[in-house]
């Protein structure tokens, strides 16, 4: 599994990111998830969540960039990722009018002018990036896989500074 290498990748570049994050959902969650969502998710996104459900409670704090998985992104358990976009995904399309949403979105890292979203209603998982500073509201990877394959190539390379990830 992709998720695997990734975890690989950063435990062998840097510190253990992979300790504070909390236990994946079993697949009876997540089947419960998509009955209360009213759609069922990619089966990336099932993969993702069942690998970790966001971080360890108290691992982080708001000033603790040790806890980012990805640059400027920290993985957020499935319910408060429900949460916090619900309460955004309204500024966004305020803020991109012309642009159409995601049809079923869920919030998987969460910046503090970042996030990326992945699009359940697409078959793999179309992710966005959400950029305040960037003027961003966009599809920037073609597949949840595709984010977690660019970010294993960059942990070979050592470009991700992780002791900004955690």
């Amino acid at each position: 599994r992709e998720l695997t290498r990734l975890e690989k990748q950063i435990v062998a570049v840097g510190p253990r990111v992979t300790d504070r994050l909390a236990p994946g959902l079993t697949a009876a969650e997540v089947d419960r998830l998509e009955e209360r969502l009213g759609f069922g998710v990619p089966a990336q996104v099932r993969d993702w969540v069942q690998w970790a459900n966001g971080h360890v409670l108290g691992a982080f704090d708001a000033e603790d960039q040790a806890a980012c998985l990805f640059p400027r992104g920290r993985q957020l358990d499935v319910e408060t990722g429900i949460e916090v976009l619900s309460s955004r995904l309204t500024i966004m399309e305020d803020l991109h009018p012309a642009v159409l949403p995601p049809e079923h979105p869920l919030l998987l890292l969460e910046g503090d002018d970042e996030s990326f979203l992945v699009d359940s209603g697409t078959q793999d998982g179309v992710v966005w990036l959400w950029s305040v500073i960037g003027d961003l509201f966009e599809p920037v990877y073609d597949s949840l896989a595709d984010l977690v394959a660019n970010a294993i190539g960059l942990c070979e390379r050592h470009l991700l500074r992780l002791d900004h990830l955690g």
